[in-house]
């Protein structure tokens, strides 16, 4: 939950949180400027206060969901 203007579960804005914890040849971070690669290798570079639009990008969000899925599903998947 976060607190401001109105409290509410935040969902998407946690996304970024996760993509920070994650060390992911797809997702890089330097400053202010982030990037995130997609399957096609088209490079989406973007700042934190713009997170919440750049996601409403379909092939943004995408990238983002394929590299979360990767190492937050996928690998725990291959585990015996």
């Amino acid at each position: 939950m976060w607190g401001g203007p109105t409290i509410r579960i935040a969902d998407e804005e946690s996304w970024l949180h996760a993509l920070g914890n994650l060390k992911n040849e797809r997702y890089k971070s330097s400053g202010a400027w982030k990037s995130v690669i997609g399957k096609d290798g088209k490079e989406h570079k973007f700042q934190s206060k713009d997170w919440l639009s750049k996601l409403k990008v379909k092939e943004f969000r995408e990238a983002v969901i394929s590299i979360l899925e990767e190492e937050y599903i996928d690998k725990y998947k291959k585990q015996p």
